[in-house]
């Protein structure tokens, strides 16, 4: 029996360390040589733990969905935004840019995913003309003077924003 409560004793001291935090912990030290109260103490600091490890993994899993809601809401809008793009549809099905088109306009929605994704700050609406109008004119060999590229940029530049409120949703 002084083996076991020596043993109780060392796993209480342990679980003490890790968990100095507890309010009652001055307390439970104190009352050590109460086997009985030592035993529920450590229960109720098992219990703690748990309770606090389960509200974190679930708070943690909201984050997460909240954050892969959000990078999916940036990718989808991006890939209907350019899907729905009537220059950028036609280049791609008379392959102005090469037989290769159809990689060219999905490396175009990467590069656009990879770099709104990583601003944090609302994008300046002429970058991504200048983008939009330098990947037409070098990858598909295309001049766009119809107004689109700046309606597309100022679409994806609303899509951008969207995002970034949903990302500042996650740390409120």
């Amino acid at each position: 029996m002084a083996f076991l409560h020596h043993t109780f004793i060392q796993d209480f001291l342990c679980l003490l360390n890790l968990f100095s935090h507890a309010p009652f912990s001055f307390f439970c030290v104190c009352c050590l040589n109460d086997l009985s109260f030592f035993q529920h103490t450590l229960e109720e600091l098992v219990m703690m733990d748990s309770m606090k490890r389960g509200t974190e993994t679930r708070t943690e899993a909201k984050q997460q969905q909240k954050q892969e809601c959000a990078t999916t809401f940036l990718n989808e809008g991006i890939l209907m935004l350019l899907s729905g793009w009537h220059a950028l549809q036609m280049a791609v099905n008379n392959q102005w840019g090469g037989s290769d088109s159809i990689q060219k306009s999905h490396h175009l929605a990467s590069h656009l995913f990879s770099s709104l994704s990583k601003s944090y700050a609302p994008v300046p609406v002429e970058d991504l003309e200048n983008l939009l109008h330098e990947c037409m004119l070098l990858t598909f060999n295309t001049e766009i003077e119809d107004g689109s590229i700046e309606q597309v940029a100022e679409q994806l530049v609303g899509i951008h924003e969207e995002y970034l409120l949903r990302q500042s949703s996650l740390h409120i």
